[in-house]
């Protein structure tokens, strides 16, 4: 299962941006983990996991003008299923 997003952020901003899993959450499972990937160019500032309700918060930064990243985050599951969120990251000076 997985959630798509898409955003847009200027090279100087910071994004804080949330993953909730909790409508995907299946029946009687609960989150384990969450890991968040950030791609070469941009920065992690701060993952704020809250596994109690199926999501966590990242502060990003940085980026290159014009070009797109994905940020991934991966919501393991009591049952041994893995839950899949992807943000789609524009950075474009002036947003």
């Amino acid at each position: 299962m997985s959630i798509n997003d898409f955003a847009t952020k200027d090279p100087a901003a910071e994004l804080n941006w949330e993953f909730n899993f909790s409508a995907e959450l299946p029946a009687l499972t609960t989150v384990t983990a969450i890991n968040t990937t950030v791609p070469a160019g941009l920065t992690e500032e701060l993952e704020t996991p809250d596994l109690a309700n199926a999501r966590t918060v990242v502060r990003i930064a940085g980026g290159t003008h014009g070009q797109i990243y994905d940020v991934r985050a991966v919501a393991t599951l009591s049952n041994g299923e893995d839950l899949v969120g992807t943000l789609t990251l524009r950075v474009f000076r002036g947003a």
